[in-house]
């Protein structure tokens, strides 16, 4: 995998230039953290960024973003084709998890697009380290979308139904 630099502008970022500017230059990220944030909204984003997953008929979903209905639809309308489903069904908009994030521009909501998906394909290469899984941040003017699927080398297919599994089993992260 490549290293990939992503650059923060923080310029952009208007609430944080207030606080800069009453706090002066030495005023840091984890300082407006401190100010603004809690532990409770820092937890509930690392939901976001080490989402709990599904497996269903041989495919992997973000369990917050699954619905069994909507999965039922989506395979009548692409078949069999696993990877094209979670393609689909992971499809998240950076705009939409967060309304107003448009404020912080284009190139912010790019920035967060790709840790997402440099977060998400770490965990999956960790969780699922037998599969291989295509992890991709795509923007245009005005909306930056993270998803994933499998990898089409694997040309997975739906398989027989089962109950659902999550992996949302009491997670650790590894250090």
């Amino acid at each position: 995998m490549e290293t990939q630099h992503l650059s923060l502008n923080t310029d952009k970022m208007s609430d944080f230039q207030q606080w800069k500017q009453i706090n002066g230059d030495d005023f840091s990220l984890w300082d407006y953290l401190a100010g603004v944030s809690n532990i409770e909204v820092a937890l509930a984003f690392t939901k976001v960024f080490l989402p709990d997953f599904v497996e269903h008929e041989g495919g992997v979903f973000l369990s917050e973003a699954f619905n069994l209905e909507i999965y039922e639809q989506w395979k009548a309308q692409l078949g069999d084709n696993i990877a094209s489903i979670e393609q689909v069904m992971n499809h998240q908009h950076i705009d939409d998890l967060l309304p107003g994030s448009e404020s912080a521009g284009i190139d912010n909501l790019f920035y967060l697009g790709q840790v997402l998906k440099q977060m998400w394909e770490n965990n999956l290469k960790l969780l699922y380290p037998k599969y291989s899984f295509e992890v991709s941040c795509t923007r245009d003017e005005y909306t930056v979308v993270v998803t994933f699927h499998h990898s089409k080398r694997e040309e997975l297919q739906v398989k027989p139904k089962k109950e659902l599994q999550s992996s949302d089993k009491n997670y650790e992260l590894l250090i």
